[in-house]
């Protein structure tokens, strides 16, 4: 087994650090000769003469069949497993002169066929934490390696000189996909990752944020970053920015309100926040930073050209839902014409539809959705709305099993009785989102969309209402899809309340399509204040005491006035001329302002003029 490469990551670059190894156990002997290995061959010689000249052919075949592997241990702790059956069948061929013993010729040979299916591990062992696991298990068929040789033949040995040597074929299919498995301290990320490039291997990365700027120039590699964090009750802010593609997740053994996707970037892929229909950009739709959620933490929009750009996500059993579905959507049109889509999994082609999306009709957005009772072109009468070019709206379409109803901005405008389940005769192709597109159409969509959502449930006008201008967390019931639109130009910003004290998992997945590399994730408390005692007043020296409040609530023993002094950023209350009292906004996003310099002991009723 060939070495492993590590590398030691650092904030400016990664470096290549040479490794050696040392065999533990092989499954081979001194003198390489598999040791588990059932090894038949088939030899078959011919000697004949031309002229006085004597010719020797011999042709042969062998057949193995067995368990081959080794066990190494390298200089960074890192015990390598490679063990699995394989399967091989070779020959060779040779024609030669030659008498009294000796004789040369020419040779070929080749492997007809080998199947291996080896099964490895990386576990490394580390002072930061206890172990770090890596296991993948691929299959690997080879066949037409060959070589042609010459040789020479004595009483007592064979020589041979290759000529030629050539690669046959090779595939190499994932089994079972690469697992990575850790055992950890807490409040750690560890990191595994491999390149294009070759492999690296990184276990001794043991870091409570992530922010690197790699300059090597892979052409490509990935990164998985993951590990358990203490969090104790309260509302935290994530920051993320990436110049390539990169998904964070939360996951949780003991509460599993809280797995989710709370990041997804990519500036050529669009992440499901629900489930794993991620899309893809087609034909160069248009990142935007700003987005339509006006108290959304998350920057980000997309916007289409109208000539022939969109986002295609394959077909899903997931998206061909019965008879209960709601459809949502921020749009903002640029220009409208009947048919275009923001949304479509549909099939409408003159008497064949199918299917359901948010489409222009007869001067109105409509839901578009047809029923197994439904007749030809009855999806006319769908309800609807007016929109303007040129401004944001949020539209949804919602369907029980009895009525197709519409809502703009929260209200419903229409609604039309309809029966029957969704026709799904024949399939959508893709669901598409910025077009109207099926197997021989093609409607682009001229504006910008932001927060598609697809549920497998009705929801209410309350439910649309109260959670239209709110960014959902991606695990909310019923929930089939989610695109957030979230700008990798921008990064992201996510605001997450975590209810009680709680171990969390967090992996980070990250992808570097070419060039250098740039990843940060940080995360902070909020509505969090440094508080510092001083005895003097011109904060001279060292703090009385210093701790860390989710809020202001004390009732300073019943003193009646704390004067108020600007130090900016701090803010400082002079308490009855004994000293100062300090506190610092983290983070540090706002100013206080006090209407007067003279508040009431009981600071939480005060506070709320910030």
């Amino acid at each position: 087994m060939d070495g492993l490469s590590t590398t030691t990551a650092c904030n400016s670059d990664i470096q290549a650090e040479a490794t050696e190894n040392y065999e533990i156990w092989s499954f081979q002997d001194d003198s390489g000769n598999e040791l588990y290995t059932i090894s038949k061959s088939k030899e078959y010689s011919k000697n004949f003469t031309v002229g006085p000249i004597p010719i020797t052919v011999t042709a042969s075949a062998t057949g193995n069949l067995g368990i081959r592997g080794d066990v190494t241990l390298d200089t960074t702790n890192t015990v390598a497993i490679v063990v699995g059956p394989y399967l091989e069948l070779t020959g060779y061929a040779e024609g030669g002169v030659g008498a009294f013993g000796i004789s040369a010729g020419i040779g070929i040979e080749l492997l007809i066929l080998e199947i291996d299916l080896p099964f490895t591990a990386n576990l490394q062992v580390l002072p930061s934490y206890p172990l770090a696991i890596f296991t993948e298990t691929p299959l690997i068929i080879k066949t037409m390696d060959g070589k042609v040789y010459v040789y020479a033949k004595t009483w007592w040995d064979k020589y041979t000189y290759t000529i030629v040597k050539w690669d046959g074929y090779k595939w190499e299919f994932a089994l079972i996909d690469p697992v990575f498995m850790y055992w950890a301290e807490p409040n750690q990320f560890i990191n595994i990752s491999s390149s294009g490039t070759g492999s690296i291997t990184t276990l001794d990365i043991a870091i409570s944020s992530l922010d690197y700027n790699w300059q090597n120039g892979y052409d490509a590699f990935s990164a998985l970053w993951a590990g358990d964090f203490n969090f104790d009750a309260g509302t935290y802010a994530f920051e993320a920015e990436a110049d390539d593609y990169l998904e964070v997740t939360m996951d949780t053994d003991s509460d599993d309100s809280y797995d989710t996707t709370l990041f997804g970037l990519n500036d050529s892929k669009v992440i499901d926040h629900a489930g794993d229909n991620d899309g893809t950009l087609k034909n160069g739709p248009t990142w935007l930073t700003g987005d339509a959620l006006s108290n959304a933490g998350t920057p980000g929009s997309i916007s289409f050209d109208g000539n022939n750009d969109y986002v295609k996500v394959a077909h899903s059993d997931d998206f061909e839902i019965s008879n209960t579905i709601t459809v949502e959507a921020w749009i903002n049109a640029d220009s409208l014409e009947d048919y275009v889509a923001t949304v479509s999994f549909l099939q409408d082609n003159s008497n064949t539809e199918s299917g359901y999306g948010l489409r222009y009709n007869d001067g109105k957005m409509c839901f578009f959705l047809t029923t197994n009772d439904m007749g030809s072109n009855d999806w006319n009468d769908n309800p609807g709305a007016s929109i303007n070019t040129g401004e944001w709206v949020h539209i949804a379409g919602t369907y029980d099993g009895s009525t197709i109803r519409f809502y703009k901005n929260g209200v419903q405008t229409e609604y039309e009785d309809q029966t029957g389940d969704i026709d799904w005769s024949p399939s959508p192709t893709d669901l598409c989102i910025g077009m109207h597109k099926d197997d021989n159409t093609e409607w682009p969509f001229d504006g910008k969309v932001d927060e598609v959502r697809i549920w497998n449930t009705v929801r209410t006008q309350t439910d649309i209402a109260d959670n239209m201008n709110t960014q959902l967390t991606g695990n909310e019931a019923g929930l089939v899809a989610y695109y957030r639109f979230d700008s990798p130009d921008a990064g992201v910003t996510f605001d997450m309340d975590i209810a009680e004290d709680d171990t969390l998992g967090l992996s980070v997945d990250y992808e570097n399509v070419s060039g250098n590399a740039d990843i940060s994730l940080s995360w902070s408390k909020l509505n969090s204040f440094t508080v510092s005692y001083y005895n003097s007043t011109d904060l001279s020296g060292d703090a009385v005491w210093t701790t860390t409040e989710d809020k202001i609530d004390h009732d300073w023993g019943g003193l009646a006035v704390l004067t108020m002094k600007t130090l900016s950023p701090l803010i400082a209350f002079q308490h009855a001329g004994k000293g100062l009292l300090n506190l610092t906004k983290l983070p540090a996003a706002k100013t206080t302002v006090l209407s007067s310099p003279v508040m009431t002991a009981r600071w939480n009723s005060m506070w709320m003029a910030t």
